[in-house]
């Protein structure tokens, strides 16, 4: 974990903006409007051992809890490039991206920084809540959560909410960082190995690429391999309980359980953690009790 310090960190905004800005962390966050929100986004690899059972595959084996939700507070990154002078409604913003870069000497490979990417209109969508965010569920950021800034993208898996954020640049091309390639990828069952990849130039093809996670959910309760106790007698009510979420701020509409293998199906309540948001987006996960 880099030991960053409030004093001295600073966030560059640069790149192909008109005023391009180095903000300290308290001139951070005396920028207004400021933006708080309950956001649920997970591993690339949450429930990644359950693959593992079927066939290998790379990554850490992560269970059903690679996931969690948290009140977030920051500024949108579409404020933020509006003030370094990002035009709304310039036509170049449809082919430029912009880049994030945490700080210096954090991981092994490439220049030894972690970065990644998205296109600009995604940046500078309201309604896409993208936040450069300081705070998590009231307090300060931990530096497990990426003290004293990081970014949040709502939707998007983990591995792309940069931490211990250093620089946001705006480019005319993807991030070139090695991570943004060299991370969180599916590949078809025909592409086995890395070398595979290489050969197919499926790394830098971005079909491959995880961005937004897929719908999912999973049953907590009862627990796997848990004994439930039957009545010989009469009717037992078991409860289930779990959790749900989808990606790229969809709602979900539904969620069912099945006893017999998937031959019948049964519809779950849903217990919404949060209403969606004025635009309409959903950003936080749903526990279905049954």
């Amino acid at each position: 974990t880099p030991r960053r310090a409030w004093d001295t960190h600073t966030l560059t905004v640069d790149g192909l903006v008109a005023m391009p800005s180095t903000y300290s962390m308290d001139a951070l966050v005396s920028l207004r409007p400021r933006r708080e929100l309950a956001i649920t986004f997970c591993c690339a690899g949450n429930r990644r051992k359950e693959q593992n059972l079927a066939a290998q595959t790379r990554g850490f084996s992560w269970g059903a809890g690679a996931v969690s939700t948290s009140m977030w507070t920051g500024i949108r990154l579409a404020d933020l490039l509006e003030r370094a002078g990002v035009v709304r409604g310039d036509p170049a913003n449809a082919r430029r991206h912009v880049r994030f870069t945490g700080p210096p000497g954090e991981l092994p490979n490439g220049d030894g920084t972690y970065g990644t990417s998205i296109p600009l209109l995604k940046a500078l969508d309201h309604a896409a809540d993208v936040l450069v965010a300081y705070k998590q569920n009231g307090r300060w950021l931990a530096p497990d959560h990426g003290f004293p800034v990081r970014l949040i993208l709502p939707g998007y898996i983990g591995g792309r909410t940069i931490k211990w954020l250093c620089r946001i640049e705006v480019a005319e091309s993807e991030s070139d960082n090695w991570y943004h390639f060299y991370d969180n990828r599916v590949f078809p069952p025909s592409i086995a190995t890395p070398e595979d990849a290489e050969a197919a130039g499926a790394w830098h093809d971005p079909d491959y690429m995880i961005n937004h996670f897929n719908i999912n959910s999973a049953i907590c309760e009862p627990a796997h391999d848990a004994v439930v106790p039957l009545s010989a007698g009469g009717e037992v009510v078991v409860p289930f309980k779990g959790y749900a979420y989808a990606g790229g701020g969809r709602k979900v509409t539904r969620v069912e359980v099945s006893l017999d293998s998937g031959s019948t199906w049964r519809p779950a309540a849903i217990h919404r953690m949060e209403p969606p948001t004025e635009h309409g987006m959903h950003w936080t996960w749903v526990f279905p009790p049954h």
